[in-house]
């Protein structure tokens, strides 16, 4: 019962924070089935001296956006004394089917998107429809890197305080942690470069756009090893072949060397012996 009443409360704030949008510059791209892809503007451009505008707008198909964002793990644990002992295993940040809905969205609202913001994503747990926990966090290109800050994720769920949402520590950022999944890496930036983040950001990543999505071109290492026995086998038949014509080359002239012995031998046999001439 305490879920459902919080699972209104949150509702309600959602409504709240949806009428409150055009006071925060927020512009909404995507809305339906719980699922939220808008812009707002982004607050660690001017947090760098001198600001450090985003390579927006950038253009970006829907497949790069997934393949981006389907690079990327996260980890955490849920609400308990365990979560902060154990080892928690990385998950997808975003799973498949959420990609195949948001990556035109996010494509598009990347497009739209001005030097000074960031486009942000909300998404529901989808395991149930009352629960306040959701996967929640921004992202924007400057120069050649996608960052990625993830605030919040429906798949480890909030110690329950028993005072509803109101409660929540804005610091209980879950032991989040962001991954990138091999063979891609996440990018190491010198400190110039680093986005200045907003004190609670603390949970983000970066990738090389270009790297990432050129490593999902490339063939696999497997592929790469079955090729590899595949040109040498193909390698190796052709030098059987060549082996084999040689051998067939040297018989026929061995055979034929044999040929000119055994004439040279019968003229020589035929022809009939000289005669000696007496001495005087």
């Amino acid at each position: 019962m305490r879920r459902v009443l919080r699972g209104v409360e949150w509702s309600l704030i959602a409504l709240g924070l949806s009428a409150c949008a055009s006071l925060t510059g927020e512009r909404i791209i995507y809305d339906q089935q719980r699922i939220r892809i808008s812009i707002e503007s982004d607050r660690s451009v001017n947090r760098s001296t001198p600001p450090a505008p985003n390579s927006h707008p950038v253009t970006m198909s829907p497949d790069d956006v997934r393949v981006l964002l389907s690079a990327l793990r996260i980890s955490g644990w849920s609400g308990t004394i365990l979560g902060m002992i154990s080892n928690p295993q990385p998950i997808p940040l975003f799973r498949k089917e959420d990609l195949d809905v948001i990556a035109t969205p996010l494509a598009l609202a990347l497009q739209q998107s001005g030097p000074q913001e960031r486009v942000q994503f909300s998404l529901p747990d989808p395991e149930t429809s009352y629960s306040v926990d959701r996967t929640t966090g921004g992202l924007f290109v400057r120069g050649p890197h996608l960052h990625v800050v993830v605030t919040d994720h429906a798949a480890f769920t909030r110690a329950d305080t028993g005072g509803g949402d109101a409660d929540r520590d804005l610091r209980d950022t879950k032991g989040m942690k962001l991954w990138v999944a091999g063979p891609a890496r996440a990018a190491s930036l010198p400190p110039n470069e680093e986005p200045r983040w907003v004190p609670l950001e603390t949970v983000h990543v970066s990738m090389n756009v270009n790297e990432v999505l050129a490593l999902s071109k490339a063939p696999s290492r497997e592929d790469e090893t079955l090729r590899q026995i595949q040109e040498l086998n193909k390698s190796n038949l052709e030098l059987r072949s060549r082996l084999t014509e040689q051998t067939k080359q040297m018989q026929e002239m061995k055979d034929e060397l044999a040929r000119l012995q055994q004439e040279l031998d019968h003229t020589k046999a035929k022809r009939p012996p000289t005669k000696k001439t007496p001495s005087p």
